[in-house]
C-alpha cells in the first residue's frame, strides 16, 4: 500500500505528466513509458498510485470533471443578480489565452475516450447535466414566464455551441466563435416570447 503522505503527491505528479504528454503527442500515442519518464518515475509506481493506463486516464477525467464544478461556482458566484445572460455568455465563449487552449485540447482527448471508456463517459455526461442544471437556473431567473421545458432545450443549444466554439478555438476559428455566441443570445430571446 502506498505511503498515505505520498499518494496525493504521486497522484499530482503522474496526471500533471498525462497532461503533458496529451499536449506533446496526443492521447492516442502517449503510452505508460511516455507517461513515467514525463513525471520522472518508475512505470510501476504509475501502476502502485493509480493503476494501468486507462485507470490514470479515468483520474484524468475525475479531475477535469472536479475542475469544471468548481470553475461553474466561480462563474454563478460572479454573474449580476439581473441582466445576467450576456456576462454568462461572455464567460463561456470567452477567446482566451494560450492557457484555454491548453484546457480544450486536454478536454477535447478526454472527450474523445468517452467512447471507449464508460467512467469518461459518465464525467461527461456529468458535466453537461451540470451545465445544464447551473444555465437553467440562470434563464428561469431571467426569464420567470417561461416554459421550463423551453429554457432546457436553450440550455441545450447553448451547450452545443460551447462545445462547438471549443473546437473551433482549437482550429482559430474566432469568427465563427462571435457567430456561435450570437447563436446563444438568439436563442435565449426566444424564451422571451
Amino acid at each position: 500500500m502506498a505511503r498515505p503522505s505520498m499518494v496525493e503527491q504521486r497522484r499530482t505528479e503522474i496526471l500533471d505528466a498525462l497532461e503533458e504528454c496529451i499536449l506533446k503527442q496526443g492521447l492516442q500515442d502517449t503510452s505508460l513509458e511516455n507517461i513515467a519518464d514525463t513525471a520522472g518515475v518508475k512505470r510501476t509506481i504509475l501502476r502502485h498510485y493509480i493503476g494501468n493506463r486507462d485507470q490514470i486516464i479515468t483520474a484524468l477525467s475525475e479531475r477535469w470533471r472536479n475542475i469544471y464544478s468548481d470553475q461553474w461556482l466561480q462563474a454563478i458566484s460572479q454573474l449580476p443578480e439581473t441582466d445576467s445572460i450576456d456576462t454568462l455568455l461572455e464567460m463561456l465563449f470567452y477567446i482566451g489565452s494560450t492557457e484555454d487552449n491548453r484546457d480544450n485540447i486536454i478536454s477535447h482527448e478526454l472527450f474523445s475516450e468517452s467512447k471507449r471508456l464508460e467512467p469518461v463517459k459518465l464525467d461527461q455526461e456529468q458535466n453537461m447535466a451540470e451545465f445544464i442544471k447551473h444555465c437553467s437556473q440562470i434563464l428561469a431567473s431571467e426569464y420567470p414566464h417561461a416554459n421550463s421545458d423551453d429554457i432546457e432545450l436553450v440550455c441545450y443549444g447553448i451547450y452545443a455551441n460551447y462545445l462547438t466554439s471549443k473546437s473551433m478555438l482549437l482550429l482559430n476559428l474566432h469568427d465563427v466563435t462571435t457567430k456561435l455566441i450570437q447563436s446563444s443570445k438568439r436563442l435565449c430571446d426566444s424564451l422571451a416570447v
